[in-house]
This record gives structure tokens, sequence and C-alpha cells, in this order.
């Protein structure tokens, strides 16, 4: 009996020892700042940051501020991402093991762009477990004919958060993330923020409203002067608009624009001051 009884609890602590939740991406409070790069050179900072929890057909989701009408949730390593309507596409699967491979979706919800790994399929090359962030975290590298992708638990893919857009391997690079009070950076960079040293009150006071665009939208500055020059830029960078400021704001006419996702870019004397995102319907 005594014998039984060891056994079980040798098996108990076998189960306990390696048995390990998956350390949960989509925590509501954690920030994630990506640098893109734009093609025509230079580049701007976006955070992407969980502002809610919504109901979709009875399950719930988080949703990115500002961006399209794409919610995440996840489940023990699965992540998906999903539209309004709650159609689901795998995003991550920190369940994979060397050998194991994973093909990208057609679609990225997050950006509504087409994939930059539109239904290609990834091979696990490399798992190790690094301490990163303050915890263990398993770390993935996967391979494919576009490029190479490193995930990590808990944080994402090191190229940005939705690895499925914008090209991700070529012009987007995770800066930082932020979660509980630790900040760890990402490809080099030592700030969040690309625009670090520049007037905050400034930039708080350059508002495009209303965003989304439906109509017209007013890109407010704080008073006549302070910004000479808009460039508005598609998701790729490229600078589709510029735009000469005469007085203290700008007006966004949704007409001028296909939907979807664009950055404006405010300047004073060729120095950058702010750069936000906006959404055209």
């Amino acid at each position: 009996m005594k014998k039984i009884l060891l056994l079980l609890s040798i098996l108990l602590m076998s189960n306990m020892v390696y048995t390990q939740d998956v350390i949960p991406l989509l925590e509501e409070g954690t920030v994630w700042h990506v640098y893109h790069k734009s093609i025509e050179g230079g580049g701007y900072v976006y955070p992407l940051e969980i502002v809610e929890t919504v109901d979709i057909n009875g399950i719930l989701y988080k949703r990115f501020e500002g961006y399209c009408d794409a919610f995440f949730r996840e489940d023990n390593g699965l992540i998906y991402q999903a539209d309004v309507d709650g159609n689901e596409q795998l995003m991550y699967n920190f369940n994979l093991d060397v050998g194991d491979t994973f093909t990208f979706s057609d679609i990225s919800a997050l950006f509504c762009e087409i994939s930059a790994y539109s239904g290609e399929e990834f091979e696990v090359t490399e798992v190790t477990t690094q301490f990163i962030a303050g915890l263990d975290r398993k770390v993935m590298i996967l391979e494919g004919v576009q490029g190479k992708e490193t995930w990590i638990e808990g944080i994402g893919a090191v190229s940005s958060l939705d690895t499925h857009a914008w090209f991700i391997a070529f012009y987007n690079r995770l800066i930082c993330h932020t979660k509980d009070g630790i900040t760890t950076f990402f490809n080099g960079f030592d700030e969040c923020e690309a625009t670090a040293g520049l007037d905050d009150f400034f930039k708080s006071t350059v508002v495009l409203a209303p965003n989304p665009v439906f109509s017209i939208s007013t890109l407010q500055f704080s008073s006549e002067g302070a910004a000479d020059t808009v460039h508005i830029l598609d998701v790729f960078g490229r600078v589709i608009s510029e735009i000469n400021v005469q007085g203290d704001r700008v007006l966004i006419d949704a007409k001028a624009y296909s939907a979807g996702v664009y950055f404006y870019q405010v300047y004073s004397e060729k120095q950058l001051l702010k750069t936000e995102k906006f959404i055209v319907k």
C-alpha cells in the first residue's frame, strides 16, 4: 500500500513539474511599441494596447485601440483573431515544437490588410527557453520561403504583435514590451518612443476628430503657425498626400481616400512633431 501511495505521489509531483500553463499574451495593461520603417526612408512608432473586452456570439475577445474591426482571444497557447461576426483565424500557436509547421492566414484582421505571408507554411526550426521580461519563456524560430520569424511566449513576434500584416519581416520591428511595470527592449532599441524629447504638450493638443473619418474630420493644432506641413501616409509608409497648413487646422476629407488605415505626420520647419494613425471608413 505504501509503495502504491509513493508511486502516486511521484506521478503527481511529476505532473506538477512538467505541466505548465502557457504564459498569456493578451492581458489588459500590456503595451507593445512597434517601429514601422518607411520604404521611402525614416519611420514612425505606434503603440498597441488592449482597451476593452467584448462579447461576440457568447465568446469574449480583446479589442486593440484604434484599429479596424478586429478582436483577439487566446486558449492555452492558441491566439485567434476575429472580425465583428466572430469569423476566426489562427494568429499564433505556442504549442508547436521543432519540425512542426504553421500556415499563416490570408488576411490580417488587425490591420485590414492582405497577409505578408498569405497562406505560406513556416516550419519551427528551433525551440528554447529563455529568461525574458522576468519569466522563463518559450522562444520559437519559424522559417519559411519569405523569411524568418521569432515568437516569444507571452510577448508575440519580435517583428510586431501581428505577424500577418505589412510585410512584417522587412519593415516592422518590436521596440519594447511593457507589462506590470517591466519594460523589455528588442531589436537594439533603448527607448519606447522614437520621438522622445519632443514637446509632449504640443503632441497632446494635436487631435484628429472624429476618428475614424466618415465624412470630413478636423486635424486641430494648438495654435496658428504651430505646424506648417502635414503628410498623409498609407500602411506601407508611402507619402500619398502633402498638405501645406494655413492656420490652426487641416480638414481630412474621406472622399479623397479609399477605406482603410492611414497615418498623418505633422511637421514644423521640417521637424517631425507627431505621427498618429487614423481610419477612413
